[in-house]
């Protein structure tokens, strides 16, 4: 009867350890390091909002907000799909989801009439369309005053980060003065400092002369403000852009029990668990059944008193 209850026990201790184990990885352990950390799961970051955004417009469901995602973190592959979209005026306006203000954030250039935006796309795509998004973003400065080096150089981040700071110009405003742009040029001189592996507080450090310039103050609290929310985003990056600069979580790695691999091994082992279990306490109840049964009764008759 010891070894029918050790066995029975022992059963009921893996089925307990095999549920509650599985209630802590699947139900507290991944979400709570999920929700923790972004940076471990592109489900809860802008990296995976982009990936569920860009899935369905390849399937043709563009709506009204696609065009700033699009811009903000789609590659040069998506300059092309635009510009015909754009010169055949299916994409421009409400109704054709804006798609050239997406052209506008990806190659960091304007049309400077609205009136002919199919003539301008047109002309711009036919010249540059061989080049890199980054020649794009480096002519579209240049257009506008601004100078920037291919490789980066930290010789230009005082200069991006004016214009990252200069007041927003709205589209009835004069884009001519420094002290205005538009946004698809602010944003891409924050793209550029993110990507050339600016760090603002080692800038302030080795740059005296930042803090007294009010208008790098002013660059550094947009870089600040557009940080918090796309510093995660791995989608978007420039072709330079290093490898090692997006956090404690990337450079740790990815927690291993949020690798479905390792999810779908720890489950196997904890079914394996709880099936042992189910199975010593099957087999405890049927050495049980076997010892309480009475003693079979068969017809050999008595042998004979001697």
């Amino acid at each position: 009867m010891i070894r029918i209850r050790l066995l029975y026990t022992l059963g009921t201790l893996l089925c307990l350890v095999a549920v509650c184990a599985g209630v802590f990885v699947w139900l507290i352990a991944v979400p709570k390091i999920s929700a923790l950390a972004p940076d471990y799961d592109e489900n809860r970051s802008i990296a995976g909002m982009w990936r569920d955004c860009e899935a369905g417009l390849r399937l043709g469901m563009w709506g009204h907000d696609d065009a700033f995602l699009v811009g903000r973190f789609g590659g040069k592959a998506w300059a092309e799909p635009l510009a015909e979209s754009v010169i055949s005026g299916e994409g421009v306006g409400c109704a054709g989801g804006h798609r050239d203000s997406s052209l506008e954030y990806l190659t960091n250039h304007s049309a400077p009439d609205e009136e002919k935006l199919a003539e301008f796309w047109s002309e711009w795509w036919r010249k540059h369309k061989d080049e890199s998004q980054a020649e794009w973003i480096k002519q579209g400065f240049a257009v506008r005053g601004i100078v920037v080096a291919l490789p980066t150089s930290e010789a230009n981040w005082p200069d991006l980060l004016r214009v990252l700071g200069a007041e927003l110009a709205g589209p009835t405003q004069a884009r001519e003065s420094k002290n205005l742009q538009p946004e698809n040029i602010r944003y891409n001189a924050y793209r550029w400092l993110r990507d050339s592996g600016f760090d603002p507080v080692r800038f302030m450090i080795d740059h005296d002369e930042a803090r007294r310039d009010p208008e790098i103050t002013r660059g550094l609290l947009e870089y600040r403000e557009k940080e918090i929310y796309l510093r995660t985003a791995l989608a978007g990056r420039l072709d330079f852009a290093p490898d090692h600069d997006w956090g404690w979580a990337k450079s740790l790695g990815k927690p291993p029990i949020l690798e479905l691999r390792n999810q779908v091994i720890a489950a196997f082992v904890l079914l394996a668990v709880f099936s042992l279990g189910i199975g010593l306490i099957t087999h405890s109840r049927r050495m049980k059944k076997r010892n309480t049964s009475p003693t079979t009764v068969t017809n050999e008759p008595t042998p004979p008193l001697q």
